[in-house]
């Protein structure tokens, strides 16, 4: 409930400080006195548009409006305090009051819940969690076929909300896979390009045939000694003569170094250390005898074959053209090929998702469907309990030629199910139904309003109901039975009705009164202040304001102060017999 409203330099007010009790109040004053400022700052705290510098009292460069709320009732409401939480909200587990301020300067406004900064649109949401306000705006809020199928769906019981809890799941889940859908379908033509240039990419590298990170370096190496292999073969040749043949005037080297290994071994008899030499000439003829072994097999392994330097030029071009297209190194072709592979690999699998999607879909879609029609005959089976209920509700508040009924709209899937709602409705017998926003008065929208909330009160765990002057085109009996209508509804919810009715304002169990006063100042000019009064129960402050919405006088006349004494006492009666109803049952 909302314990207290405090005001500062906002529009007239100064300074306001209002605490709240539980149950039925009343708020009363003139026209213009400035109390229809304390529901316009109600709905300031909850995020409401307003230009700071409009909204600012005169000559004040800082205003504020603060509600307290208690929440004990929805202390175990776990989606609220989940909602507070993502905002950064937190609640220890007995703490039982929230604190909404929000401070307007001529350069913007800031919010917070509980002293922790938050967003206009987080106020905006709590709002439906705590607090409903009507005034003659809001009424228009009927005409809304969102809303009046929010009516509908606040008149089921436990088992309905929990029903339209599955719908809302379940098309959330399909629609989170739809977008996904939607997504690949608009990149698909993309992706398909992109696949395409990919596999071509991949099909050059796969058709190289690259092992060899070293390929490139080898076939270079080859193709060198191919173009040279004339020279390379004389080279050797040369060599290996030089080492076994020799020439008419130079003896093979092999020859001369057996000739020195034999005239070591003759001199070896005279000093054995020429022995030594001898012996490490041994080991020097046997590897110049290797490599002129080696030497004549080297001419014989290089050829010189003109096709064979062809496919190795072409094999080498074929690598630098990769190369400069995929990399600077064969390691970094090599490895790009293996990326594409991987790459081309994940789209084939994004194919698949795309149908598994599709298949994912087309379930959800199924479960959609069929929760959302259990919500369409749960909700049809209501309209036609709501029906009898409201109009025997409308009956009570001087309605009795009144018809209603309710029409459904297909519509798409939603959140909200597979239609929308339209209330029909006629005043006066004989007259065709249509639709509320069209025939319906401002008189008989707060009767329907009103009777509404009667049979939704607490259905939606709300805490505080606001009416702005609902007792709108209505007087005599039906006033009567739109007061005790409110206090009924008290028991349920906390309620807070602007009225100008004598019979509303006797039946509030708080009684705030508000005026406003032009003070003159020192230097001459003048200012308003707005002043709220708590009015006791019987006191003679209370009987004159009373008196005033009578007979628009204070009170002095005997007759108009026996019939407010008259309301009082009724008031009193009424509470009397739903304390003892209560207690009955």
């Amino acid at each position: 409930m909302l314990k207290q409203l405090q005001i500062r330099n906002i529009a007239i007010v100064e300074t306001v400080s209002v605490s709240f009790d539980k149950g039925f109040t009343v708020i009363t004053g003139e026209s213009g006195s400035g109390k229809s400022i304390l529901l316009d700052a109600i709905a300031l705290a909850f995020g409401a548009k307003a230009s700071p510098r409009e909204i600012l009292r005169s000559g004040a460069q800082r205003g504020q409006v603060e509600l307290l709320f208690d929440i004990t009732a929805l202390q175990d409401s776990q989606p609220l305090r989940d909602f507070l939480e993502v905002q950064g909200v937190s609640l220890l587990p007995d703490e039982t009051e929230i604190l909404l301020s929000r401070e307007f300067t001529p350069g913007g406004s800031r919010s917070r819940i509980n002293g922790t900064p938050v967003t206009r649109d987080v106020l905006e949401a709590l709002r439906p969690w705590v607090i409903d306000l009507h005034g003659q705006h809001e009424l228009t809020s009927l005409f809304q076929r969102d809303k009046q199928r929010a009516y509908l769906d606040a008149f089921g019981d436990a088992s309905h909300r929990a029903l339209k809890r599955q719908v809302a799941q379940a098309y959330d889940e399909w629609a989170l896979l739809k977008r996904q859908l939607d997504t690949l379908m608009k990149n698909r033509q993309d992706i398909e390009r992109q696949r395409d240039f990919l596999m071509f990419q991949l099909q050059e590298l796969q058709e190289a045939r690259l092992e060899d990170d070293q390929e490139d370096v080898k076939t270079r190496q080859e193709l060198e000694i191919l173009s040279h292999a004339e020279r390379l073969i004389r080279i050797s040749e040369q060599g290996a003569n030089l080492l076994t043949e020799g020439d008419a005037q130079t003896p093979a080297v092999l020859d001369q170094l057996s000739f020195l290994q034999k005239k070591l071994s003759e001199g070896a008899v005279y000093d054995p250390a020429l022995q030594t030499l001898s012996t490490q000439l041994d080991g020097a003829y046997a590897e110049l005898q290797a490599v002129a072994g080696e030497l004549s097999r080297y001419a014989d392994r290089v050829e010189v074959h003109p096709d064979t330097m062809g496919q190795l030029s072409e094999r080498l071009d074929t690598l630098e053209k990769l190369k400069r297209k995929y990399g600077h190194t064969l390691v970094e072709v090599i490895r790009r090929r293996d990326a594409l592979a991987e790459e081309l690999d994940f789209l084939e699998s994004g194919e698949q998702n795309f149908q598994a999607l599709e298949a994912a879909i087309a379930h959800k879609q199924t479960a959609l469907q069929q929760v959302s029609q259990q919500l369409s005959d749960a909700r049809r089976q209501l309209a036609e309990a709501l029906k009898q209920r409201l109009l025997e509700q409308l009956q009570v508040l001087a309605m009795p030629g009144v018809s209603f009924d309710i029409d459904f709209l297909p519509i798409s899937y939603s959140r909200e199910g597979l239609e929308e709602v339209e209330f029909l409705f006629s005043a006066n017998p004989g007259e065709p139904l249509r639709s509320l926003a069209k025939v319906a008065s401002g008189g008989e929208l707060s009767r329907f309003l009103l009777a509404m909330k009667v049979l939704t009160a607490g259905a939606d765990g709300l805490l505080t109901l606001v009416f702005d002057e609902i007792d709108s085109g209505i007087s005599g009996p039906t006033a009567k039975t739109v007061a005790e209508k409110l206090a009924a509804l008290s028991k349920v919810i906390q309620v807070i009705a602007i009225t100008h009715q004598p019979m509303i304002a006797a039946m509030g169990r708080q009684h705030f009164h508000v005026e406003k006063q032009v003070l003159q100042q020192k230097d001459g000019s003048e200012t308003v202040q707005v002043l709220v009064h708590g009015l006791a129960g019987d006191d003679a402050q209370r009987v004159q304001v009373l008196s005033r919405l009578v007979s628009g006088m204070d009170s002095g006349d005997d007759a108009v102060e026996k019939f407010i004494r008259r309301l009082q006492a009724d008031a009193d009666q009424f509470y009397r017999q739903m304390e003892e109803y209560t207690v009955a049952s």
